[in-house]
């Protein structure tokens, strides 16, 4: 499984894999195994209406994509065991959630830590961080740089 790490600010705009051969082979496209891995408490208790999903599965069913398995999990190290089983069982898989600047936003350094990789500030996200609170006069807090690691 390779690590996708977009730029900042951009959204992803495609899906890169090589069963897709640039969308000529539909049949191949199809049998690429997708999860969804949504983290965070606030989704299993309601507090939040989860709409990651459905999104991923409008966009990549546009691109011929089917996701195979999407499971929700608590902030915290249940992550770790989901994101462990997802990444034995699928192609590829799309974590949401727990990016945020608080102590329960764990996804990042769960998910650096079960694929082996090292977290790095990307600093185009840090002044995407800057400006962010620069246009609303307000003063960053040193835990937003939290929301740099990649």
């Amino acid at each position: 499984m390779r690590v996708w790490r977009p730029a900042l600010p951009a959204a992803p705009t495609g899906v890169h894999h090589p069963a897709l051969a640039v969308g000529r082979n539909p049949a191949q496209a199809a049998a690429v195994r997708i999860e969804i891995l949504n983290t965070g408490t606030e989704l299993l208790l309601g507090n939040t209406l989860n709409t990651h999903g459905a999104w991923f599965g409008k966009e990549l069913f546009k691109l011929g994509l089917r996701i195979t398995r999407q499971t929700t999990v608590p902030d915290g190290e249940a992550i770790r065991d989901a994101l462990a089983e997802a990444v034995g069982r699928a192609d590829a898989v799309i974590v949401t959630g727990g990016l945020g600047p608080t102590s329960d936003d764990l996804t990042r350094e769960i998910t650096a830590e079960v694929l082996g990789a090292d977290l790095i500030t990307d600093e185009a996200a840090v002044r995407s961080l800057e400006a962010f609170f620069a246009i609303r006069g307000k003063a960053m807090a040193e835990s937003n740089l939290k929301q740099a690691l990649v």
